[in-house]
């Protein structure tokens, strides 16, 4: 691979693990008395999990953007949006996906530190695939008919990470609506 993709990725990782792991948590015990604040952390649920993956990526681009500008207006601004946009939209499928491997296979966790290094280890992994993923889509060019898909996608996201901040939802993702 080569080396300007794994700086990339580096910088890209370490920027949003540090959103992930260190801001949101600082943010929710300092600023969540603040009602209008409740729009990015409510609750321990796995959706509130997917809500901050996303806003964290959303927040990242702009962080990028401001930081590698120069080399983004070379290769084009459109591209760089673009890719990350649909990256926000496919990363919390994708933390859905590794961080219900073990679940999936073994069974819950029961040991309390062995679920926070997993739950660590899969947020890990899922910012290193959505990287890998966005370096390919920098390589792509999106038609009309994508680009609206990619905008309509994060509108559809926004509402309802907005919306079941305040007003949760009547089934859970796993729950069986007829029992």
């Amino acid at each position: 691979m080569k080396n300007k993709y794994i700086s990339w990725i580096l910088i890209h990782f370490l920027i949003l693990l540090f959103e992930v792991l260190f801001i949101w948590q600082f943010l929710r015990y300092f600023i969540s008395v603040i009602r209008s604040f409740q729009t990015f952390f409510s609750n321990e649920s796995n959706f509130q999990h997917w809500k901050i993956g996303y806003y964290s990526y959303i927040i990242l681009t702009f962080i990028e953007y401001l930081i590698f500008q120069n080399k983004i207006a070379i290769e084009g601004k459109e591209l760089f949006f673009y890719s990350h946009l649909f990256s926000a939209i496919i990363l919390p499928w994708i933390i859905f996906m590794i961080w219900y491997i073990i679940p999936a296979i073994y069974g819950q966790i029961s040991i309390f530190w062995v679920d926070v290094v997993y739950c660590i280890l899969a947020t890990i992994i899922s910012i290193l695939l959505v990287s890998f993923i966005e370096i390919n889509l920098n390589k792509t060019q999106f038609d009309l008919s994508f680009k609206i898909i990619i905008w309509f996608l994060n509108i559809i996201l926004i509402m309802e990470f907005t919306i079941f901040s305040f007003k949760q939802p009547w089934a859970d993702v796993f729950a069986d609506p007829m029992v």
